[in-house]
């Protein structure tokens, strides 16, 4: 019996603000997921033909690189010449088979190959060849799920003769070394409507304070889910001492309707990426705006293991809304969250778990779990991985925002 998936909201904060993440030197391309404990295999229904090809769109390739080695999950251990690890790359419509690797034996661990090069988008997929076992994964899973095609692929195939199988987590992973990393992150952009009459957009600026030629891009992950390198990306190139400017960022990346979500600045290893500087607003049209800048990360504000950082509530919360935000590194983060009111009392503790560069804003009632008084503070604990935080207020008269980020206390 397929377990039933139950599906959560999540609320979206009227509150736009903005912080830095210090990111950690990234030297890894990676595909598709790892699964640790998988319940349920690609063949539900028994819709698939004996001889299929699954492929992951959860988690395309984070960045360019080569892929060396796959790790791989299956029902019946030591089947011989049982699968096939291949990587496509979208094409409008299509997919294009970049290469294939095996056939393989389906025991455990991590298979190594000759070098496979690719580009962040690019995706994984796993091939059964023969009766002897079955893919598998996990459902309930990542809501992009996978497409199951008839057939050992070669060449290019059209997306739609694939059958989407959404909600299930393959367990199928690539990696390898990578020819670029994450130079640079902001927590939030945002192009949305807040509390009616607010708009809030991100002016943007990059500049390349370097002798030489600068070139990257920008990658926007919309919040709620975790970054993947198949998300909205826009080139650039900077000439010494150039800088380059974007009123508002996000429909310049062309991305149209309300936007909210997290930036990475991506480069080629070993070449620097630009000094950056944003400004959230909010845009009152002939009534002018308000909002505050940023410049580049700070290191004390990126929180990694062991790191605590505080953040307070407003003294006046009917006049002025708190939301609060949370952006993930690289490795996702879980850190412990305790309240305390005006005279230091624990309210609650709470457990927070995030996925690898993900990015929530919502409202601080929705972050800390409940309802808080003025002057109370929170205390972010962080156990593992890396996590920017931060506390962002606006006027509910003026709608004039203004932005507090979690420093390193201990």
């Amino acid at each position: 019996m397929r377990p039933r998936l139950r599906r959560a909201g999540l609320a979206i904060a009227a509150t736009i603000a903005a912080a830095t993440l210090t990111p950690p030197a990234l030297a890894q391309t990676n595909a598709g997921n790892l699964v640790p404990e998988p319940n349920a295999t690609d063949n539900v229904g028994g819709f698939l033909a004996p001889v299929r090809t699954d492929v992951d769109l959860s988690n395309p390739v984070n960045l360019a690189g080569t892929i060396t080695g796959a790790q791989f999950s299956w029902s019946s251990p030591g089947c011989p010449a049982a699968l096939k690890i291949k990587m496509f790359r979208p094409v409008g419509s299509n997919l294009v088979l970049l290469a294939e690797r095996g056939p393989f034996a389906s025991t455990p661990g991590l298979v190594s190959f000759s070098p496979i090069s690719v580009q962040a988008g690019d995706l994984v997929g796993i091939t059964k060849l023969t009766s002897c076992g079955l893919p598998v994964g996990r459902e309930p899973g990542l809501a992009a799920g996978y497409l199951g095609f008839d057939g050992d692929l070669t060449g290019t195939v059209a997306r739609s003769s694939g059958r989407p199988f959404v909600n299930f987590t393959l367990a199928v992973a690539a990696s390898g070394p990578s020819t670029e990393s994450v130079v640079g992150v902001l927590a939030v952009v945002a192009s949305t409507p807040g509390v009616p009459p607010s708009l809030f957009r991100t002016g943007f600026q990059m500049h390349n304070p370097a002798l030489a030629t600068i070139s990257g891009r920008l990658v926007f992950h919309p919040a709620g889910r975790a970054g993947t390198g198949g998300d909205p990306s826009l080139d650039f190139a900077l000439g010494p001492s150039e800088t380059r400017s974007f009123p508002d960022l996000l429909p310049a990346m062309g991305l149209t309707g309300p936007a909210l979500g997290t930036l990475d600045v991506v480069a080629p290893n070993g070449l620097g990426g630009p000094l950056l500087a944003a400004r959230v607003f909010n845009d009152a049209g002939a009534g002018g705006t308000s909002g505050f800048g940023l410049t580049g990360a700070a290191p004390e504000e990126t929180l990694g293991p062991g790191n605590v950082g505080i953040l307070l509530t407003p003294s006046d919360p009917v006049r002025l809304r708190m939301n609060v935000g949370a952006r993930a590194g690289a490795q996702g983060a879980t850190a412990t969250v305790t309240l305390r009111d005006a005279s230091g009392a624990v309210v609650r503790t709470l457990q927070k778990t995030y996925a690898p560069n993900f990015f929530e804003q919502v409202s601080g009632s929705v972050f800390l779990e409940g309802g808080f008084g003025p002057d109370h503070s929170f205390e972010v604990r962080v156990d593992t991985g890396s996590l920017v935080v931060y506390a962002a207020t606006a006027d509910n008269t003026t709608q004039d925002p203004s932005i507090v980020v979690a420093r390193r206390v201990f």
